[in-house]
């Protein structure tokens, strides 16, 4: 099997997103403890920003690993089901 084409961007954009998704949250709790309330709503516009920022970079991530993928699948080859079988005679031949 050879690994030559295989596309590297998904699996850049998939480890992308597996960090953004485990780090973002930590990063978005952190940065809202630092305001005057240190619970849910955000009070600062650091905290609106930080908060919209690595949510919108989670769904362009997302978005393009989709994308990427559905191009791909639109570009697979296209196979019958069930192959002919060469033994079986054709229905036309009667």
């Amino acid at each position: 099997m050879s690994v030559r084409g295989v596309p590297r961007a998904p699996f850049v954009l998939l480890g992308l997103m597996t960090v953004a998704t485990f780090v973002g949250p930590i990063v978005i709790a952190h940065v809202i403890r630092g305001g005057a309330s240190p619970r849910w709503p955000p009070d600062r516009p650091v905290e609106w920003w930080t908060f919209g920022l690595i949510t919108g970079l989670e769904v362009v991530l997302m978005a393009t690993c989709l994308g990427i993928g559905f191009v791909n699948w639109r570009k697979m080859p296209r196979y019958p089901k069930t192959p002919p079988r060469p033994d079986e005679p054709s229905q036309d031949s009667s």
